[in-house]
């Protein structure tokens, strides 16, 4: 099968093809054996031959990279992490404090490209700081190359590759990572969604200054609160700014409290003005109270054409935020009355799906692969309600009147 990942086509291994997962839904830098190519994203052809670099990602152009062994995924990042000390690659690092300041630049990112299912990222094994095997990109999720760009470079870079999508034709979209994430993990999963949702156009990722740590949870809670305004101008920059006609904002965990309170922030009044270009909005094990989801229901609706909640009653992480909150529900919750339900929001019970776990929080859940298809289908289409473009949805009514969906099993 060929797929399209930033503006080329190549042929997948040992991967399930969208053909199939569409039958379901019914109606629905390194050293390299080839020539060199520029650092500069956007400015190259693809390649197409073998790169074998046992232990390091290549340092490719921002387009995406064929080779036999692994794909690469080029990132564009935004972040208000203060840079930390250069790794031992010379590579800019980012640490968990807030700058209070916008920074962009783009990673390549290497998937490898067998051995590998939906939804997953591999990486070296560890034991607690320790690693126990080399980075190979032909086994693991690697960085390549990370470069700070300035704000021209930016916008001129990603727009080339923009340019170049099909499938996507003109889309991005924003990922802004929740609880216990760092920033190299956050491109990581940046990169795995764009590829496993066959995303040609442009993935963008917005970084706060996440602890990365299972015990960071009240430093996180404080990180977010006070990244709202360089999330906004973002957001803005990327909206105002790229040549993107539509763009998606995913927001998982923590991550869709500091997307919502942002949101707030845009005056009722100008949100068509400044925001125009905001397409699909979705909320994955949204980590905020539900009193106060009520309260930013209307902005966040105002904001996007559609917006989707995805909530688990498995969801341990979401259990610790409710035990530090004395046991208040949170919006990506699902008790014993239902999920959470507010007129003009989709909200998805998705707590029988039976996806992997990581850290065994079942929190990637949005990540995982039945939900991937979904996504895919979602950007793409815009399709709501969830049972008109996946049969796995069931309508659920609630006797006090609204509806949500839940996933079935087949």
């Amino acid at each position: 099968m060929s797929l399209v990942v930033n503006g080329h086509a190549r042929t997948r291994v040992r991967r399930p093809t969208l053909l199939l997962v569409a039958g379901l839904l019914v109606a629905l830098s390194g050293c390299s054996s080839g020539p060199e190519l520029s650092t500069t994203p956007g400015t190259q052809q693809v390649a197409r031959e073998r790169i074998d670099l046992p232990n390091r990602a290549t340092q490719r152009g921002g387009e995406s990279v064929a080779t036999e062994d692994f794909d690469i995924v080029t990132v564009f990042w935004g972040t208000n992490r203060r840079s930390g000390s250069p790794s031992a690659n010379s590579r800019p690092t980012f640490v968990a404090q807030n700058a209070k300041t916008l920074s962009l630049g783009f990673a390549h990112v290497t998937i490898p490209r067998v051995d590998r299912e939906r939804g997953s990222i591999q990486r070296p094994w560890r034991i607690a700081s320790v690693q126990l095997e080399r980075e190979d990109p032909k086994k693991h999720f690697t960085i390549g190359d990370l470069k700070v760009l300035d704000t021209s470079s930016f916008i001129t870079t990603s727009d080339a590759i923009l340019s170049r999508s099909k499938r996507f034709k003109d889309e991005a979209f924003i990922f802004i990572h929740g609880y216990n994430t760092g920033f190299d993990d956050a491109i990581y999963r940046t990169a795995q969604i764009a590829f496993d949702l066959e995303f040609d156009g442009v993935p963008y990722l917005f970084s706060w200054p996440s602890n990365g740590s299972l015990t960071g949870y009240l430093h996180d809670k404080d990180a977010a609160d006070s990244s709202r305004r360089q999330l906004l101008e973002f957001v803005r920059l990327v909206s105002d700014r790229t040549q993107a006609k539509r763009i998606h904002l995913i927001a998982h965990s923590m991550g869709t409290r500091l997307l919502t309170e942002a949101l707030r922030e845009v005056r009722p009044s100008d949100s068509t003005k400044s925001l125009p270009k905001i397409h699909q909005i979705v909320l994955a094990a949204p980590d905020i109270d539900v009193n106060v989801f009520e309260e930013l229901a209307d902005a966040i609706k105002r904001a996007g054409m559609g917006v989707t909640l995805y909530a688990s009653s498995n969801d341990k992480a979401l259990l610790t935020s409710k035990k530090a909150a004395l046991g208040r529900v949170r919006a990506g919750d699902v008790p014993p009355e239902g999920p959470i339900v507010i007129t003009g929001i989709d909200t998805i019970d998705i707590s029988d799906a039976g996806f992997e776990t990581l850290w065994g929080l079942n929190h990637t859940t949005f990540a995982e692969r039945s939900l991937l298809t979904d996504l895919h289908v979602l950007l793409k289409s815009g399709t709501h309600p969830p049972d008109k473009r996946m049969p796995i949805y069931k309508r659920v009514d609630r006797p006090a009147g609204g509806a949500y969906w839940r996933y079935v099993k087949n």
